[in-house]
């Protein structure tokens, strides 16, 4: 067959066949149709079909048509090319790794020395991402951007310096972010409406926390009260004064009940505290010469002179 005097290519046979097989039920799709290809050694009619798989196509399957146009690169010696496609599969997928059902040894050594020094940049996009999530107050994404940056390090064979500094501040972010959601979650379901009995009136000798308003208490007295050091992880923290408050709820006994940050430090430099606070030891607050549970907040700063 001819086209205005020219012979029909090959390649325009193989984009007429995918036309067409987007026509007919049953027909073979793009990926399969590629692996067909691949099978048969036929390498650049299967990158061909490979350019036929669009972009809304699940994440299972991208990193799958990512993997094979690796594949089809590598065995048609087009190494540079095939390195990008490592690449492309990793940002998908960080966790992916060929089988030996698809790939020969040598193939997936390949793919591993090629992969390793890539999840380290991964893994900084992901934590950028996550970053700006946390910015705008999606604390939702900002926990689950936090979480993936922490399985892509999971993924990394031998963590330098740098990557074991980010994987403390993903989990640092992490931690401030699920705490927050969590008190948010919490006060939102003690403002909802409950139907039920108009509550009694207060019980004057309840069990109830004071505070420096309340008449007759004299405050609660360190024994213990060890704060932890601080080790700024990026160069742009250090020579950096950071202040904030946290608040302990001091029992009878002079032990810390609960803590909480008022205001946060540095997410890093707040689990370390709220860590450390929790084996504090007071001699009690009494109100009236009686101990009583007691409301204690103190004002951290760190850096700079620290």
């Amino acid at each position: 067959m001819t086209n205005r005097g020219r012979p029909v290519t090959r390649t325009a046979w193989l984009m007429l066949g995918l036309a067409l097989a987007a026509t007919h039920a049953g027909a073979q799709e793009p990926l399969t149709l590629a692996k067909t290809h691949y099978a048969s050694a036929a390498y650049e009619d299967a990158l061909l079909a490979l350019s036929a798989v669009g972009p809304t196509v699940p994440e299972s399957q991208a990193t799958e048509a990512a993997a094979y146009r690796f594949f089809c690169l590598l065995a048609l010696g087009r190494t540079d090319e095939a390195k990008a496609a490592v690449a492309a599969v990793v940002g998908i997928d960080p966790s992916y790794r060929p089988t030996e059902a698809e790939a020969s040894p040598r193939v997936r050594a390949f793919f591993d020395e090629t992969r390793q020094p890539i999840l380290a940049s991964v893994a900084r996009d992901r934590f950028a991402s996550a970053r700006q999530a946390f910015d705008r107050g999606d604390l939702v994404a900002a926990s689950s951007g936090f979480g993936r940056v922490l399985e892509v390090i999971d993924q990394i064979e031998q963590e330098d310096g740098d990557v074991a500094a980010l994987r403390t501040l993903a989990a640092g972010f992490k931690d401030l972010v699920d705490r927050t959601a969590a008190r948010a979650e919490a006060a939102g379901a003690a403002a909802a409406p409950v139907d039920a009995e108009p509550a009694a009136p207060p019980d004057p000798g309840a069990d109830r926390v004071y505070t420096d308003d309340d008449p007759g208490i004299t405050r609660a007295v360190p024994r213990a009260r060890a704060l932890p050091q601080w080790s700024p992880t990026a160069l742009a923290d250090s020579g950096i004064e950071f202040s904030g408050v946290i608040e302990v709820i001091i029992d009878r006994a002079g032990k810390v009940e609960s803590s909480r940050m008022l205001d946060s430090v540095h997410p890093l430099y707040d689990s370390l505290l709220l860590r450390a606070a929790s084996v504090w030891r007071f001699k009690p607050a009494t109100k009236d010469g009686t101990p009583v549970r007691y409301q204690y907040r103190l004002g951290v700063r760190v850096g700079k002179d620290s």
